[in-house]
């Protein structure tokens, strides 16, 4: 293989411009969509939470059309390559995303991460300050530990998973649940769109479940939080019952340990802004992208 730039059309989504592009130094391939289109403002770099493929950033096109957005399947995600061991591994996803930036050529990007991919976010920002202009962070984290019911949670897929094959799938009504109860008010959000997210995340095979819940088990970083130089803007719904209350590593941590931050509490919203109000969400986005 090239060490070159190789890319290649997503036929199965021609409404999006979907590409891969193959990373040599991780040896991985890497789905992406781009929304938006190029203009002078910093690209974003959109990653979307545990087992959300590119589609996640979908209903954000129509809001911030100005701004161009690539947007990822993670590893072990959509069509991207299911390598376990980057995908448990929290710095290595860093160093995949970096190697992707690099790849496009691209510089002085905005990274956006939800849930488990605001806590990658953050790393980013932290390892490569200089690649970063600035980050967004989603129904974020800092840390899972000391947040109980994501736990239990984290529990309850390997207790499944352990009666499954690795290259088995989860049950449809459990990947239904695990979708629809972070949304405080299911009817803000399309079927269509969902339908789409449980049809992903049904391709997914048990052992990917399984690497990333040992990426967010393991995803302990709040002492690292003050190294960050790079602006923040943390979007949280305020019916997200994923963090605020954790012992360490909720949201009240980032607030606490980020030294350039805005934040922006949104009402009568769960864990995922961008799918329950995408229209406020790029608002607020804008507002900040803006700012810098």
């Amino acid at each position: 293989m090239s060490a070159g730039l190789v890319l290649g059309v997503d036929v199965r989504a021609a409404h999006h411009d979907v590409h891969t592009v193959h990373l040599p130094y991780s040896n991985i391939k890497l789905e992406y969509c781009k929304y938006g289109k190029h203009s002078a403002h910093s690209p974003i770099i959109a990653l979307p939470g545990f087992l959300d493929t590119y589609h996640s950033y979908s209903l954000l096109e129509e809001h911030l059309q100005e701004y161009r957005i690539y947007a990822l399947s993670l590893p072990c995600t959509g069509g991207s390559g299911h390598d376990t061991n980057i995908a448990s591994d929290i710095i290595q996803l860093a160093h995949v995303v970096k190697e992707f930036i690099d790849q496009l050529g691209l510089d002085r990007v905005v990274i956006i991460g939800h849930s488990m991919s605001s806590i990658l976010a953050a790393q980013i920002a932290r390892l490569y300050p200089g690649k970063v202009k600035a980050f967004i962070l989603l129904g974020p984290k800092a840390s899972f530990e000391g947040d109980h019911m994501s736990l239990d949670y984290f529990g309850l897929i390997e207790e499944t998973a352990s009666h499954l094959g690795g290259d088995d799938y989860f049950p449809e009504q459990f990947i239904k649940d695990a979708i629809n109860n972070g949304i405080y008010d299911l009817s803000s959000v399309s079927n269509s769109f969902l339908e789409r997210e449980i049809s992903d995340a049904k391709k997914i095979p048990a052992k990917c479940w399984v690497a990333g819940v040992k990426a967010m088990r393991e995803a302990s970083f709040v002492s690292l939080l003050s190294e960050i130089t790079r602006p923040c803007l943390i979007l949280y719904g305020d019916h997200d019952f994923f963090g605020w209350d954790a012992e360490v590593g909720g949201v009240e941590a980032l607030i606490l340990n980020l030294r350039k931050l805005q934040f922006n509490k949104l009402y009568k919203i769960g864990h995922a802004p961008h799918w329950e109000d995408p229209s406020e969400c790029a608002h607020l986005i804008e507002v900040f992208l803006k700012s810098l």
